[in-house]
């Protein structure tokens, strides 16, 4: 887990929150990452007036979702004097209308956002490499990693199993 989002975090930890589905930054840079559109409201909720150094936003998320709702939370919280503190939010999803959109509606939120069109910064996504943050029920915050089992391994511990 992102070291800024552990029991006592630290105002001076910088906090970089990646919301995207298929990608995860080549370089390994700390960061949390969510992969639900709900889960980034909530992430965003739960950060209150911490200070986000990037937030990087795809638009297509996980199980038909996007993050919509995500830049409909930050415009709100615009909209009642209570933006999110953020030196940069990047917008770097493929869809270009949609990235458009978000961008453009978050700038006139008063938020610094800006298209960004880098690929050598991504690889993809890997459960067994990189962290998933999802909300805990009862409100705690955990990060996710799901192993994934190749097929082989999988029969082989069946096998093991059935003959001991």
């Amino acid at each position: 887990m992102h070291p800024s989002l552990s029991a006592e975090p630290s105002a001076a930890t910088p906090l970089t929150v990646l919301v995207d589905d298929t990608r995860a930054f080549r370089d390994r840079r700390p960061h949390v990452q969510v992969r639900h559109g709900d889960d980034a409201v909530e992430l965003l909720r739960r950060v209150r007036d911490r200070l986000v150094d990037e937030l990087w936003l795809d638009y297509d998320l996980l199980d038909g979702t996007t993050s919509a709702s995500a830049v409909d939370h930050l415009v709100a919280r615009a909209a009642r004097g209570n933006r999110l503190s953020v030196n940069v939010i990047e917008v770097h999803a493929a869809r270009v209308p949609e990235a458009l959109h978000i961008t453009q509606r978050l700038r006139r939120a008063g938020y610094p956002a800006r298209r960004c069109y880098a690929q050598g910064i991504w690889t993809r996504f890997d459960a067994t490499l990189h962290d998933e943050w999802r909300p805990e029920p009862g409100g705690g915050m955990s990060d996710r990693r799901t192993p994934i089992v190749s097929e082989k391994a999988a029969l082989a511990e069946i096998t093991e199993g059935v003959y001991a």
